[in-house]
């Protein structure tokens, strides 16, 4: 029976005589996550024209994270396309489109079973001599700061002469406004609006019927600039091995050092600035009574290391021998990196450090660079298609394409850099193309590649042409497999499979095409791939498809269970107790009167039930909560003692303490106890459950 969080539960009961319906409890027992269905979250385009692009970006969700949805027309007037992938709708009306032309559009997932939802619509067609369809025709400002004014000034015509033009937001993040006259969006970020934030601005004419436009585009908010250094006092760092020292010349009067304390020491931080480009220095004192060494760590990469063996003099860290060393220069930082300082002491010279500073430096706008190779054959009456890949050092940018030289026919995705053309007679040989990318940087920089395409008649070698759908998700420890399917107009031909773009492990079966891989461990996220299969005309052809896979973690598929004394505990100790699940208890005996356990969730992320083994005493009231993430689940008083006085097998209880609970990996899981007279709050383990895995 299928169940909705915030469903009424109703128990009614009739007495009957002296039978008074004593009810326990009601009891739910998960069978497992079904499918649910997409739905279409978008507003439909009801108006179009004759000649004009109508466009309309059909958008979905899915309750079932990872779900790949796909878009398809089950009802559509003649010449409407839609992208599969994206749900742009795209069509140019002609006449005799005139009027309502009646369109239903579906988006169905990959679940089992497959699920979907469908809109049906009406679009109004104008005739040629109606009213026109206004064009946005400026670029969108896509970058944007916390604290910073963000504003496009959106700009829009209209072949109707006279035309009065009317600007709004579809979809916009809080507090953005636009002016409705002159189309100028104004925003100014807060703290929490970092990353992505998406927004869709229509322009509206006055015409007969009303006719509008959309443009849909991302902005990416940077976190607030620092603009000043970050001084990270080494005292305040975590640290092994070190000591502290007052030092009224310090900068913050108190050095780290390894005097009378240990050899070798390492104190480490997580970076909590902003992510840039920094000059990082280093004060420390070097002593003239040995030659202590220090290294510089960052994320993992080695920044420097140096001989503390060049001493303005004193065997103290003194003013006199105070140095700053710098240990990089415009080096990347990210917020959350580790921070690592280490040392090694020398005879008596202890490696005294005061702090590691960070000073922002301005970096310009960096070029993008153009990384794929051009296709340089076709044939006539032959699709030809190559997707043009770049990349950008500045993080966030967005990269447009355009063609700067090609022939006729010829064009290209400006956001993906897909370059389509199907040669016709008399484009055989070579056809120049220069194709550029150019990024939204201040100022704007770009990359161009020029080639040529070889054309052969339509007598010649025919080019294979992949008709398989990929398979675009996988799960860690799980074996991949897509099975490369292509065609090839010359029935002769041989073809053969190979992989341009591929994560590590992945091999392909040459002669199959069939594609293997099991991802690792480690390697969860999205990962590029590029499959070509080439035939063995004359001369050899070929054809490529590009497509992301997204591994996910792999599911946990079997209880996990934490014993309470492989938790960190304050105020807790341990007993032995033979029937305890791995023989051994916690609790506050002779110890403390609170006590608190804790670690980090070390399973898969998902939604499971949660149990608490622990022992209930008759010789008190002891208490116990639980707490993930911060979040406090259950607390409860160990007052239902089946009996006994110490921990044994007749009092030991388990309490479910939650039901299809999401936990994520690392986050923190706290057992908090409390003492009462003799009951010391055993506790034994707690158990996570997974609800798809009852």
């Amino acid at each position: 029976y299928t169940v909705a969080n915030g469903d009424l539960i109703e128990l009614l009961a009739s007495q009957g005589n002296w039978d008074n319906a004593n009810i326990d409890y009601i009891d739910f027992m998960p069978r497992g996550l079904a499918n649910v269905s997409p739905q279409i979250t978008t507003a439909a385009i009801v108006t179009g024209a004759i000649d004009q692009l109508y466009e309309y970006d059909v958008d979905a969700s899915d309750a079932d994270t990872g779900d790949v949805l796909t878009y398809s027309l089950d009802a559509a007037p003649a010449g409407m396309t839609i992208d599969a992938a994206s749900g742009m709708v795209s069509w140019s009306p002609v006449t005799g489109d005139e009027g309502p032309n009646a369109v239903t559009v579906r988006v169905t997932d990959n679940g089992v079973p497959a699920l979907s939802d469908t809109q049906s619509f009406s679009i109004d067609v104008a005739g040629a001599g109606g009213n026109q369809q206004p064009i946005i025709d400026s670029t969108p400002v896509v970058n944007g700061s916390v604290e910073q004014l963000y504003e496009y000034d959106v700009d829009a015509s209209d072949a109707d002469t006279g035309d009065v033009l009317t600007y709004s937001l579809d979809v916009a993040p809080a507090g953005m406004t636009i002016d409705a006259a002159n189309g100028m969006i104004s925003w100014t970020p807060v703290t929490g609006d970092e990353g992505p934030n998406a927004v869709t601005v229509r322009v509206t004419d006055n015409g007969v019927p009303a006719l509008s436009d959309t443009q849909s585009f991302s902005i990416e908010v940077a976190a607030e600039p620092t603009g000043m250094l970050l001084r990270i006092e080494a005292e305040d760092m975590s640290d092994t091995g070190f000591r502290t020292e007052s030092l009224s010349t310090a900068s913050n009067g108190i050095v780290i050092n390894l005097k009378g304390s240990a050899t070798v020491g390492s104190a480490t931080t997580s970076f909590f600035g902003s992510s840039g480009s920094y000059d990082i220095f280093v004060g420390y004192h070097d002593e003239n009574d040995g030659a202590a060494e220090l290294t510089v760590t960052i994320a993992g990469v080695l920044l420097d290391t140096w001989v503390l063996n060049n001493s303005p003099g004193g065997s103290q860290p003194r003013e006199q021998n105070f140095l700053i060393r710098q240990v990089a220069n415009a080096y990347p930082v990210n917020n959350g990196e580790l921070v690592v300082l280490d040392a090694v002491q020398d005879n008596w010279d202890n490696a005294n450090i005061d702090y590691i500073e960070f000073v922002p430096v301005a970096v310009g706008n960096q070029s993008p660079l153009i990384t794929s190779t051009a296709v340089l054959s076709g044939q006539v009456g032959m699709l030809y298609s190559y997707d043009v890949d770049a990349i950008d050092p500045d993080t966030g940018d967005t990269l447009t394409y355009f063609l700067d030289l090609a022939p006729v026919g010829m064009s290209i995705d400006a956001a993906t850099g897909l370059i389509s053309w199907t040669p016709v007679a008399g484009q055989e040989g070579a056809n120049a193309v220069t194709v550029s990318v150019i990024d939204n940087g201040s100022p704007a920089q770009a990359d161009t590649q020029s080639f040529n395409i070889d054309v052969l008649s339509s007598g010649g070698n025919a080019q294979p042409q992949i008709t398989s759908t990929p398979v675009t998700s996988a799960t860690v420890n799980q074996a991949y497999a897509y099975d490369v399917e292509a065609i090839d107009g010359d029935s002769n031909d041989v073809l053969t499979y190979a992989l341009d773009v591929a994560p590590t492990g992945m091999t392909i079966d040459a002669i199959s095409g069939l594609i293997s891989w099991t991802p690792v461990s480690g390697e969860e996220g999205l990962y590029p791939l590029t499959v070509r299969v080439t035939d063995n005309g004359n001369p050899p052809l070929f054809a490529t498809q590009s497509f992301d896979i997204d591994v996910a973690a792999e599911p946990t598929g079997m209880l996990l269970r934490i014993e309470a004394e492989d938790m960190s505990g304050t105020g807790f100790r341990t007993e032995s107790l033979s029937t305890a699940s791995n023989g051994i208890v916690i609790n506050l005996k002779g110890s403390a009167t609170v006590g608190s356990a804790t670690t980090s969730f070390f399973g898969s992320s998902g939604s499971y039930d949660i149990f608490v083994g622990y022992h209930d005493e008759n010789d008190g009231a002891a208490e116990l909560t639980v707490t993930i993430a911060g979040v406090m689940l259950d607390t409860w008083v160990l007052n239902n003692s089946p009996g006994g006085s110490q921990p044994r097998e007749q009092n030991f209880l388990i309490r479910q303490v939650a039901n299809a609970y999401p936990v994520n990996n690392g986050e923190l899981i706290v057992l908090d106890a409390l003492q009462d007279n003799w009951d010391n709050a055993n506790i034994d383990y707690i158990e996570f459950v997974p609800v798809t895995n009852n």
